[in-house]
Formats: structure tokens, C-alpha cells, sequence
């Protein structure tokens, strides 16, 4: 399978980690022309990132590639023997809500950097820091606070728990060096994810593609 997406992590790098603990062998294919190309014409929306398939079926929108990966890597909570004798439909349910609730975070995060210049970038990092981006970890730490396993859905790890450390990991730059303390089941997932056989080695890898929010870097 091959996994179209500009050599960015942004909004391709949850379905690549999902896949790397699935095992998956998913290539990762840069785009640095995308506008005018024969990519934009074949995607089903004019958009990136795309997955094609081992049967060249083009598969869009990154939630859906993510939520196809990890069917495939049996990292749906239904899936898992950890959690029988519960309620499969609800327990995906739940991790499509908390997957979809992380890509919110992560849509609001890029709307707030997008129209950041130099002269505003440390007043924006503030309102976002303060604003939105509080409001969203305290509420991931509530879930996880509550979660007698430590991860969001069920007993064991999900492709929901992925998506959240992709996109506090995106975000972990802006962090209050507090972060622990302030939240530390959120730290404690970080640590768990980047510990991962699957993932421990590519998270460390110092070529790994950069981050989306070169604004807010700098």
C-alpha cells in the first residue's frame, strides 16, 4: 500500500503510526507538487492525504484511511480479546468520538497558526496555549483520568489512543513546562506510545518528516 501525502507529518503521520504498529507494509510516498498533477485529478476530493490500496482502490480523508489501517493492524477496540464480553458497536463508537474530537483539536490548532507573522506569533502561541489547546487536553485528561487501563476505549491499546499521542505530539512544543504535573495521564500515554517496539525506533529517528506548524517554531 502506498500512502500519498507532502513531506509533512500533518495530517498523514496518525494512519503511518497506525500502521507501523499494525506492521502494515504501508509506503510513504512525498508529494511536492500536488495543484496541477495526476494525484489531484484521480483523488476522489481534490485532496491529501490518499492511500492506495494493494487492489490500487484510492482510499481519502485521513480519518478514514486511519480508521481502514487500523481494521487492518487489529487495533479497533472490538477487535481486541482484552476487551470481550463488551459492547463492540459501543466501544468503537467511543473511539471514533475521541478520534474524531482529536482531529478537531488538531483543525482548530492549524486555523489559530495559519494567519500567525512574526509580530503576532508569541501573542497567538498565548491565546491558543491559554484558549483552545487547555481546553482540549484537560478534556483527554479527564477520559484517561477515568479509564482504569490508562488508554481511551476498553482495556487495551486502540488506533483511538494513536491519533491522540499524534496529535499532542504535534503539539508538545507549546507545552507549559508543567505538562506533567498539569496533566499526567497525557504524559503517561506519551511515554507509553513512544516506549512501543513498533514505533519506538521511527519516533526517534532524527530524518523522521517535520511537523506542520513551522510558524509557531520558530
Amino acid at each position: 500500500m502506498q500512502l500519498h501525502y507532502f513531506n509533512i507529518q500533518a495530517r498523514s503521520e496518525a494512519a503511518y503510526l497506525i500502521a507501523l504498529q499494525g506492521q502494515l507494509p504501508v509506503e510513504r510516498k512525498g508529494v511536492s507538487s500536488f495543484a496541477d498533477s495526476d494525484l489531484k485529478k484521480s483523488a476522489p476530493f481534490g485532496q491529501l492525504p490518499l492511500l492506495e490500496t494493494d487492489d490500487s482502490t484510492v482510499l481519502a480523508q485521513s480519518l478514514a484511511i486511519c480508521q481502514f489501517l487500523a481494521e487492518k493492524s487489529n487495533l479497533l477496540p472490538s477487535q481486541s480479546s482484552a476487551n470481550q464480553g463488551q459492547d463492540s458497536a459501543l466501544l468503537n463508537a467511543l473511539a471514533l468520538s475521541y478520534v474524531l474530537g482529536v482531529d478537531e483539536f488538531r483543525s482548530e490548532a492549524y486555523r489559530a497558526h495559519r494567519p500567525t507573522t512574526a509580530e503576532t506569533a508569541e501573542k497567538d502561541k498565548t491565546e491558543w496555549k491559554e484558549g483552545r489547546q487547555a481546553f482540549f487536553l484537560s478534556k483527554f485528561e479527564q477520559v484517561l483520568a477515568h479509564s482504569k487501563s490508562g488508554f481511551l476505549v476498553g482495556n487495551t491499546l486502540s488506533w483511538a489512543d494513536i491519533c491522540l499521542y499524534d496529535a499532542l505530539y504535534e503539539q508538545k512544543f507549546l507545552f507549559a513546562s508543567d505538562f506533567a504535573e498539569k496533566y499526567p495521564h497525557l504524559s503517561k500515554l506519551m511515554n507509553q506510545m513512544e516506549e512501543l517496539p513498533n514505533l519506538k525506533s521511527y519516533i526517534n529517528d532524527p530524518n523522521r518528516l517535520p511537523l506542520y506548524l513551522p510558524k509557531w517554531r520558530n
